[in-house]
């Protein structure tokens, strides 16, 4: 999918936001100390990686809100009304990082392919998808041992 640098980076800044609003939620939805380590340092590296992101867009001159999207928010009242019915769980929980994550993995390739290797924004979101995705399988066998 061909999209500009811009509109790439604004829909990654936008799932970003989402992530960090999902991890803040998910902390609530276990008891596993060790899984809330877990959300506790993906936090640290979302809202450091977005910061960065951030900076790119007003760089670009972009006033870029910090907000997440309405399909982010309407997510999250469906967890909430599922975890009613069927209760969290530590696989759910996992499952569901996972899930959002991989989303957030299809942003960065839209960004990555919109920036290009020769742009100067593109070492450091390589970077970020590349640390993104070991993290992710990381959560991907622990949700198998669950």
């Amino acid at each position: 999918m061909a999209t500009d640098k811009k509109s790439a980076l604004k829909t990654l800044h936008t799932r970003m936001h989402d992530s960090i609003d999902g991890y803040e939620a998910a902390k609530d939805r276990t008891d596993s100390a060790f899984i809330k380590g877990m959300i506790d340092e993906m936090l640290a590296d979302r809202r450091s990686d977005m910061m960065e992101v951030h900076g790119f867009l007003t760089a670009m001159g972009e006033d870029v809100a910090h907000k997440g999207s309405a399909l982010g928010s309407a997510h999250q009242s469906f967890l909430k009304l599922k975890d009613m019915v069927t209760g969290a769980g530590d696989e759910a929980v996992l499952e569901e990082i996972v899930r959002g994550e991989e989303h957030l993995l299809e942003s960065y390739d839209d960004a990555l392919e919109a920036t290009g290797a020769g742009d100067p924004e593109y070492a450091k979101l390589n970077e970020q998808y590349q640390k993104l995705k070991g993290k992710v399988e990381r959560f991907r066998q622990r949700a198998k041992a669950a």
